[in-house]
């Protein structure tokens, strides 16, 4: 859940605002403006539609810094990744990121190797090496953490004095941390680390004390000092051409969408997911006394009454609360919240159980409120027909104070009338004084007031921060103590006692209204009680289901989203031994269905595709649409083989989605089994999220992985591969290799096929099978395309300077270069650099790409064929589009897949038929025909005998260094002019 989370910082900054100050006293007032000049760059419709049509790449480079960037199975997440998804909807950009470190930034933005960077704070010295935005993006606050069970009290300077306090090289904070220390007379011992994870093995193993980070987030550590909050931006190099567009999306994004910072910050930086603190000396005295304070509530608030089950989250709240701070309660009632609020005025009560912030300042005796520690919806009950915040009139009880006025600040413009009572609001809704009211405690399940028949349950944008009121005159230690008390509870702990509070049973339910209405039961005897009972019964189921229609509905789908599927797996797996799987379906290129049809053919495609999983279920089986193009499902097959069989059914019956859509649908699923079930949910969907992420997305068919424990251990390779890429690529790691292609005519050198090796200074070659995939889904298979092109044109560019023979070279070039929008002209600037004509370079595009058959594409290639590059197919025959490329596509060359001979050894007639039909045709359509993975002079032989062009394998020779290769072409070369050779 989303808490409004900048009030939180203020109080905590209330400790550290003299530091703050001080730390700072030479950083210049543009500090939080940091460039200075002005810069407009207007945002047009046809601005907007040019960027998403273009989808320019940009290379951002990430470091490691908590919550800013996170890696999830392998895809950058993280505050900056969705920030700059936001920023995508104005400029169009798509993002490469790039590993590095805080030291490397300024070379690699200086050289070009990355365009933009993100968390980054303020300094002078960083200004003469960056541009930055002229609006910060983000707040983190420079915390010092000890180990769990360190002794160090909360900001006390005796215990840190001589401290060893590490840090990450590089890493802003220096001269605050000076003027910190330096204030409070004492002296840290510093430490430095490359990276955070270092830093903190190095606190585990006791080498230091603590260290400082910018976030609140500690792995097995609490936070012993909050030092200062720092603004951080976006930087770029200096006299960037991005810095314009950026601002000027920034800026929108301030005007439009001012939540999305606020929303980023609590679900990434703020860290609120164990939290934990250390206590001062003071407050650690304080709490020896053991205090207790009262606590004052509404008698007719049913969350602070612990006789109703089901109904008592404020006091199942406090409980937890008094539990983590050491701090006693007890419990003041009031008739009414109005008159509770009056008892902290009249110093009967010390804290109210729940305000909102704006109260603070509303009531006649100023309060003092703490963090937010649950965010409640607010919802109205009104006319079909009535808008919040279209001036409509809503009505709202004094009870539901704080409610109101968080309405009030959500829509202003609205008009709020305040009534005694919940009757007197529906009864100026009935004679249409008011267009709608707001009711009780939405999420309590105590009975609900019954609402008139022409009412609608509404909602509303508006939220309510809950949080608890103080006394103004409070002892200040228990506002600490409580406040980050409350920061330690984690939104699962919140969760966890909202379950508590859920509806009851019928049992419990019948018994609440037995409570109720006893009164009615003795007067009106059975008979009026059983109408009462059902009435009340029908009332309350109608309000919940609305209440649930809110929550756990997918307006999309109509169905169950992601939150009620969870809800109920758990509940039914906990009350089964039957085998049970769970499945995440993945809707693959919906992003290009979307860009290509519109969201309106995205979203019929989503909706199709859960008409025919619902069709799938049996009895005790759930559906539910999670996110975009995702699905979750819970099946109970009796075996494995049962539950194969019905994926490849969905599959087969998704076909008939292409009919409908008119372009192919694709699915990749990730399969777990949930037997047997732990209580943990959360276990269950990462393990089917990680199957799901293993699915190869360049296959030409729907595909499925079930989970193994082993794809845990790929995953953590595939990780360990991406940290050292981009560092393998500077260094040299990677090197191109060329395995030759032989005329099969007349056994002479026809060209070579370029293929990228990765071999580390161990000297151990990592295969191709094991990064190409990788590096194709995270997009960095662009660098190594472009990285072969190069080294192959200064090889022929360095072989023709010195006369040398050369000839033609094949480059496998990756759908990834193609579908951004400037390939061709990357592609041919190249070549002109090198001044290396088209004639000798191949391009290999395979069946995947052809397959995808996008207008882009197509009009690549067109561009690359009118330059005088010559276009192969490769893998010939590995799939079913095939003949279609050969029709869509202008082709030169047609590499037949090595599974043609393969499969020639097994049946040798058949082969012969289709080998043979197949280059006929080809001849026929005029194109070169080459094959691969020869290995036998027979083979050889054969396709000779059927026509074949050209042939590569092991036969003629392996892959070998360019150093190798060019031996080999001396060595082959007919005459010296074969540079303009053709085919």
């Amino acid at each position: 859940m989303l808490r409004k989370i900048l009030p939180l910082f203020l109080l905590l900054c209330l400790f550290a605002a003299p530091v703050a100050h001080a730390a700072s006293p030479d950083l210049p007032p543009q500090a939080y403006m940091a460039t200075a000049k002005q810069t407009f760059y207007y945002f047009s419709p046809e601005i907007l539609a040019q960027n998403q049509k273009e989808k320019k790449l940009i290379r951002v480079g990430w470091f490691d810094l908590s919550g800013i960037f996170q890696k999830r199975q392998g895809k950058m997440a993280g505050y900056a990744a969705d920030l700059l998804q936001a920023v995508s909807a104005y400029t169009g950009w798509q993002y490469e990121w790039i590993h590095t470190t805080i030291a490397d930034l300024p070379a690699k933005l200086a050289s070009g190797e990355i365009d933009l960077v993100c968390g980054i704070s303020y300094s002078p010295e960083r200004e003469a090496a960056f541009d930055y935005t002229s609006l910060p993006v983000g707040y983190e606050c420079l915390t010092l953490h000890v180990a769990a069970n360190s002794p160090i009290r909360f900001m006390d300077f005796r215990d840190f004095d001589q401290m060893r306090v590490g840090t990450v090289r590089g890493a802003y904070g220096g001269k605050v941390i000076e003027e910190f220390t330096r204030q409070y007379q004492f002296t840290f011992r510093p430490y430095t680390f490359s990276t955070k994870k270092e830093m903190q093995e190095a606190l585990r193993r006791g080498e230091i004390d603590g260290y400082i980070d910018g976030s609140l987030h500690g792995d097995n550590a609490k936070i012993a000092a909050i030092i200062a909050m720092e603004p951080f931006f976006f930087v770029t190099a200096k006299g960037s051409p991005l810095l314009p567009p950026l601002n000027e999306a920034l800026k929108q994004l301030n005007l439009y969408s001012p939540w999305l910072l606020a929303s980023l910050f609590d679900g990434y930086m703020h860290g609120i997911q164990q939290v934990s603190f250390s206590q001062t000396r003071a407050e650690e005295e304080w709490l020896a006394d053991k205090p207790r304070l009262r606590v004052a509530y509404s008698e007719q608030q049913a969350m602070m009454n612990d006789h109703m089950p089901g109904s008592n989250f404020l006091i199942r709240f406090m409980e937890e609360l008094s539990r983590r701070s050491g701090i006693a309660f007890d419990y003041v009632s009031a008739p009414s919240y109005p008159e509770a609020l009056a008892l902290l005025k009249e110093g009967k009560a010390d804290i109210i159980s729940n305000i909102f912030a704006g109260l603070g300042m509303y009531a006649s005796q100023p309060l003092l409120v703490s963090r937010p520690f649950f965010d409640m919806p607010v919802l109205l009950v009104g006319q079909a027909k009535a808008v919040p915040g279209r001036r409509i009139r809503v009505g709202v009880t004094h009870e539901l104070l704080s409610f109101g006025q968080a309405y009030m600040a959500a829509y202003p413009e609205d008009t709020v009338t305040f009534y005694d009572s919940m009757q007197q609001c529906q009864d100026a809704f009935k004679r249409q004084a008011i267009d709608a009211y707001i009711p009780g405690y939405p999420n309590a399940s105590g009975v609900m007031p019954v609402n008139p028949p022409n009412a609608s349950m509404l909602t509303t944008r508006a939220r309510y921060p809950m949080s608890l009121g103080f006394r103004y005159d409070i002892s200040p230690y228990a506002m600490s103590v409580l406040n980050r008390s409350i920061m330690t509870m984690s939104t699962a702990d919140i969760d966890a006692l909202l379950l508590e509070r859920t509806a009851p049973t019928p049992g419990a339910l019948l018994l609440d209204i037995l409570r109720e209405y006893s009164l009615e039961l003795c007067i009106g005897g059975i008979i009026l009680f059983a109408v009462i009972i059902l009435r009340v019964l029908h009332v309350n189921r109608r309000h919940m289901r609305e209440l649930e229609e809110v929550a756990y509905r997918d307006p999309l789908t109509g169905g169950n989203n992601r939150a009620r599927f969870i809800h109920d797996a758990h509940k039914l797996l906990s009350h089964t031994q039957a085998p049970h799987y769970l499945l995440l379906v993945n809707v693959r290129r919906l992003k290009l269905i979307n860009r290509t049809r519109g969201h309106r053919g995205g979203d019929m495609l989503i909706k199709l595709c859960y008409r025919d999983l619902r069709k799938q279920l049996r009895n005790n089986e759930l559906i539910a649409h999670a996110s975009a193009g995702k699905f979750l499902l819970l099946w109970q097959c009796r075996d494995v083989a049962e539950l194969r069989q019905r994926i490849e059914d969905f599959f087969e019956s998704a076909a008939a989605l292409r009919q409908k859509l008119g372009t192919t649908v694709l699915f990749s699923c990730g399969v777990t089994s949930t037997m047997p079930y732990d209580g943990n949910m959360a276990n269950c969907l990462l393990r089917a999220e990680t199957a799901e992420s293993s699915v190869a997305d360049d296959s030409y068919r729907s595909s499925y992985t079930l989970y193994d424990a082993r794809l845990e251990a790929v995953l953590l390779k595939q990780n360990e591969l991406e940290d050292r890429m981009t560092g393998a690529l500077r260094n040299g790691e990677f090197q191109v290799f060329m395995q030759p292609q032989h005329n099969l005519a007349d056994n002479s050198l026809h060209g070579a096929e370029a293929l990228i090796r990765w071999i580390p200074p161990d000297g151990k070659p990592i295969y191709p099978d094991e990064f190409i995939p990788l590096f194709e889904r995270n997009g960095f298979i662009r660098e190594l395309d472009l990285f072969v092109l190069r080294t192959v044109c200064a090889w022929l560019r360095q072989r023709m300077d010195a006369g040398l023979p050369v000839s033609t070279v094949s480059i496998n070039q990756s759908k990834a270069l193609f579908f951004s929008n400037d390939y061709v002209k990357v592609f041919l600037s190249i070549l002109a650099s090198y001044n290396v004509p088209t004639s000798l370079i191949v391009v290999e595009i395979t069946e995947s790409m052809a397959w995808l058959d996008e207008e882009l594409f197509k009009n690549s290639l067109a561009e690359l064929k009118a330059c005088g590059v010559r276009l192969a197919l490769d893998d010939f025959g590995k799939g079913y589009a095939s003949l279609a490329a050969l029709q869509s596509f202008e082709l030169d060359i047609i590499k037949l897949d090595k599974a043609f001979l393969d499969n020639a050894a097994s049946d040798e007639a058949a082969a012969d038929v289709i080998i043979g039909s197949v280059i006929s045709m080809g001849k026929r359509l005029r194109l070169f025909m080459l094959c691969e993975g020869i290995e036998t002079p027979e083979q050889r032989d054969y396709l000779t005998r059927v026509g074949c062009d050209c042939g590569q394998g092991y036969l003629f020779a392996r892959p070998m260094p360019l150093e190798e290769y060019s031996l080999y072409v001396d060595a082959h070369a007919t005459r010296p002019d074969s540079e303009a050779k053709t085919s």
